[in-house]
């Protein structure tokens, strides 16, 4: 398919409303309450009930529409697990919540399971950002006076997730999970997250896929305090070559927007959008060595970044661009005076590596020590 098609010309009302998207498979939207308004959660037909994927924000309103849910459409239907593709707010902020209420297992990877623990116990504690997330927004040229507001809400998103499950059933990329006579293989998605997993059903012709495979918009791939110096754009593509050898009439489940067919073209949409956004960073840093944050707003300028979220995740964002363009020889990396991250555009046939802290100063996989 050399375009999208979009089965379904709208989704459901995120008020409790249940679509049949396929043989035992219910889509259902709950709210956010962001530019993108609404995220889409699934039902898979189970034994003995329905197996959840992804949860919802944990706030009050989400916790009531899920109890309108289960007195009303869901009151004959046993929830049998819940399973959150990754750890982000919006997907697992009321896993902690509906596991207990309907005592029920949690499915996730590994890494996403200890991610969202460590970011629920991060956002409790003191009253100041930890030193390496200053470090690292200092080191990125954000401004001084921008750190208040970003703390603010970092604090508030973590508000909207319930105390995680103390336990959970690991999903591993390749393993199969059995659901009745039906068979979904995992499949690992990388770069917006650590461990992202993705559900594709042979028989049915469907992808659960999470915020990996949106149609219309492209995941945030940022970089961010915890890992400062993190090739993310590497293990992105990676999935999506991975993600390529599924048959190309497939069903697409996104976590956002509409399900649709077309998932080669939409991976070589993908494609095509960061190698666009690597040749205008190759041209911004050719005249000057920029700052991540400086990059950002000029490769972000078409967008409004007063909000502190969107600020945060542009540089981010950006910053993921840099090291990759950096990795592959075509970007320098230097730390000027004030500390901070400076970008240039590499002479052609010229190899840059950063060496002020991190990942990049110790490890190469491209070396062997014999």
């Amino acid at each position: 398919m050399d375009e999208l098609s979009f089965p379904f010309a709208e989704g459901p009302r995120p008020d409790g409303e249940l679509i049949d998207v396929a043989p035992g498979i219910k889509w259902l939207r709950m709210p956010l309450p962001l530019a993108l308004d609404h995220i889409n959660l699934y039902l898979l037909r189970d034994v003995e009930g329905w197996l959840l994927v992804d949860t919802g924000i944990g706030d009050m309103r989400t916790r009531g529409l899920w109890e309108q849910l289960l007195a009303g459409p869901l009151a004959e239907t046993r929830i049998t697990g819940v399973l959150c593709t990754h750890h982000h707010f919006d997907h697992a902020g009321q896993a902690g919540w509906l596991t207990e209420r309907l005592d029920v297992p949690f499915l996730i990877s590994h890494g996403e399971y200890y991610t969202l623990r460590v970011l629920a116990q991060h956002t409790q504690q003191g009253d100041e950002l930890p030193r390496v997330h200053r470090q690292f927004f200092h080191r990125s040229g954000l401004p001084e006076d921008r750190l208040p507001a970003i703390h603010a809400m970092l604090c508030a998103a973590g508000q909207l997730v319930t105390p995680p499950p103390a336990a959970f059933h690991r999903l591993r990329h390749g393993e199969h999970l059995m659901l009745g006579e039906r068979c979904w293989q995992l499949h690992l998605g990388e770069g917006h997250v650590v461990e992202h997993m993705l559900l594709h059903c042979a028989e049915e012709g469907a992808l659960i896929a999470g915020d990996q495979l949106l149609p219309r918009i492209t995941s945030n791939v940022s970089v961010l305090p915890t890992e400062p110096d993190a090739d993310l754009l590497s293990g992105w593509f990676d999935s999506l070559d991975r993600l390529s050898a599924l048959p190309d009439d497939t069903l697409v489940l996104p976590a956002h927007d509409l399900p649709y067919r077309g998932l080669r073209a939409r991976v070589k949409q993908l494609r095509e959008h960061h190698a666009r956004q690597f040749d205008t960073l190759l041209q911004l840093c050719a005249a000057e060595a920029l700052t991540p944050f400086a990059a950002a707003q000029r490769l972000f300028s078409h967008r409004s970044l007063q909000d502190p979220m969107a600020e945060m995740m542009a540089m981010g964002e950006c910053l993921a661009h840099l090291i990759h363009l950096q990795r592959r020889g075509e970007m320098t990396c230097t730390l000027d005076a004030e500390g901070r991250w400076r970008y240039r555009s590499a002479p052609a046939g010229s190899a840059g590596c950063r060496t002020t802290t991190g990942k990049s100063r110790w490890l190469r996989s491209e070396i062997s020590c014999q």
